[in-house]
């Protein structure tokens, strides 16, 4: 990730007001260099102001340089599958992209994605659609 400048994470239910996605969220971030754009792409069911204010929020402490940070709403039914996907290929999560807050979960089963797989992807979650556009 730390080598891309073109970065998603997606999860239909990444909510950075919850704590358990914080601590992720803030490694995927400290790992981006300056001049990368992250996008996170979450299921629409959620207000996207409260969307929105869980990223400030969250960053408010964090003073990253030459960053953008894209977010973007997609249809909650069709999104299943966890992804973090960049230039160079990609990874799928089983559970998620958070902690496990109850402790039933300490590891996740981590997939490295065929290509053909990952152009699919890459492709599925794209566009200029974004709700809101951060030049960290």
């Amino acid at each position: 990730m730390s080598s891309s400048l073109h970065v998603k994470l997606i999860d239909p239910h990444f909510d950075a007001h919850a704590r358990r996605f914080k601590r992720p969220f803030l490694e995927f971030m400290q790992r981006a260099r300056s001049g990368t754009t992250i996008d996170i792409f979450r299921g629409d069911q959620v207000d996207p102001a409260h969307f929105v204010a869980g990223i400030h929020r969250t960053l408010q402490d964090w003073k990253p340089s030459g960053i953008v940070l894209r977010l973007f709403l997609r249809p909650q039914v069709p999104m299943h599958n966890r992804f973090i996907l960049s230039s160079a290929g990609g990874v799928s999560f089983q559970i998620g992209l958070d902690d496990d807050a109850t402790g039933d979960r300490p590891e996740d089963i981590v997939t490295i994605l065929q290509t053909d797989v990952w152009a699919r992807e890459w492709g599925t979650y794209a566009g200029d659609d974004c709700i809101i556009r951060l030049n960290l």
